[in-house]
C-alpha cells in the first residue's frame, strides 16, 4: 500500500518538473505586470 502512494508523489513529480518553465514565465508576467501597476502611484508620489 505504500507503495502506491510513492508512485502518487514521483507521478505528480513529473508533472510539476515538466511545467516548472511555465511557472517561472508566469512569475516574470505577474512581477512585470506588478511594476507596471506600481509605476502610477510612484509618479503621483513624485509630483
Amino acid at each position: 500500500m505504500n507503495d502506491i502512494y510513492q508512485y502518487e508523489r514521483s507521478e505528480l513529480a513529473q508533472v510539476r518538473a515538466q511545467l516548472l518553465h511555465l511557472f517561472f514565465i508566469v512569475g516574470i508576467f505577474s512581477f512585470l505586470v506588478n511594476l507596471l501597476l506600481l509605476t502610477g502611484p510612484l509618479y503621483m508620489l513624485h509630483i
